[in-house]
């Protein structure tokens, strides 16, 4: 109705969409090109079947609201860049992230160039890779536009055109700080504890499920006389191989969590001499408050037992 009005005041040509309901109840898109013969009063049209076009824009429409949708849903940093590595998008999760108030500020700016010390060479690896078709992921430091500190997990791969040549790279950075810091908390945690037990007045080592040696105090290694100081990963077992079973029983039943405490007991050397020695054994456990290996005290009372 619309074309017909718009060919009664004058317009020669005109082109137009419309739908239509087949025989069998369905429905196909035609495009039409008309031109108008004032004259004979006619209508000259050719109406081109886009049914299949009119389905693949509504595919894209849908894909493009879904791409949109989990664009404003996602929680991590989410970054297009064009081929010369220059910022085009940044969706608004990532803008809060980034603590960037104006998106104008971050427009076309560097990607590279915004990775501080040894994550810069990371993230120029990452983008050649992308570059290429490839995938590349890495970690890195990377403050907020305010300079609040924040550390980034960080998968780069490419955007394929439809001849299949990369048009754009993505890049998803995940905040890890909090994980980061935890990390750090961890490592000191085990440094301390790592010092504190070396330097022990009394025997201390602590083992795995398997029973290999995670630390030892320099008393413990003293005491029974052990030629390495690097015991880390050998096997208590392998290392006094003469233990015998009700030990390795005692041990067991610490590693499904009982506590086996202030007991005195006579120790069997590997050059066949004997001592005496007073030890306990505990489990020690993991964040998942599962048993990850067992912690034993000793002290060798020989001296104390002859006399």
């Amino acid at each position: 109705m619309a074309v017909f009005a718009s060919a009664s005041v004058g317009n020669m040509l005109f082109n137009f969409e419309n739908r239509y309901r087949c025989k069998d109840g369905s429905y196909r898109w035609l495009l039409w090109s008309a031109m108008l013969d004032p004259e004979r009063q006619l209508i000259y049209a050719s109406g081109h079947d886009i049914t299949e076009r009119k389905h693949d824009e509504e595919l894209l429409r849908q894909s493009e609201e879904l791409i949109r949708r989990i664009l404003k849903s996602n929680h991590d940093c989410i970054k297009v860049l064009d081929l010369a590595g220059r910022v085009i998008y940044m969706n608004d999760r990532g803008l809060s992230l980034m603590e960037v108030d104006d998106p104008s500020t971050v427009a076309n700016s560097q990607w590279i160039e915004i990775w501080q010390g040894s994550a810069r060479a990371s993230a120029r690896t990452a983008f050649s890779i992308a570059s290429a078709g490839g995938v590349e992921r890495f970690e890195g430091y990377c403050a907020t536009s305010k300079g609040k500190p924040k550390w980034w997990e960080v998968i780069v791969s490419p955007i394929l055109a439809a001849d299949g040549q990369v048009s754009q790279i993505l890049s998803v950075s995940r905040d890890i700080t909090e994980r980061k810091q935890m990390e750090a908390a961890l490592r000191q945690n085990e440094s301390q504890l790592r010092l504190f037990v070396q330097h022990a007045p009394a025997g201390v080592a602590m083992f795995d499920r398997d029973m290999r040696y995670l630390v030892a105090s320099n008393r413990w290694i003293d005491n029974y006389n052990l030629p390495s100081r690097d015991l880390v990963g050998r096997s208590l077992y392998d290392i006094f191989p003469e233990l015998p079973q009700r030990w390795k029983d005692i041990h067991q039943r610490c590693l499904a969590g009982e506590s086996e405490s202030c007991q005195e007991d006579l120790f069997p050397r590997a050059d066949g001499s004997i001592d005496w020695i007073r030890w306990e054994i505990h489990p020690w456990y993991t964040d998942n408050d599962e048993v990850g290996g067992i912690i034993i005290f000793s002290e060798v009372i020989t001296d104390r037992k002859i006399a």
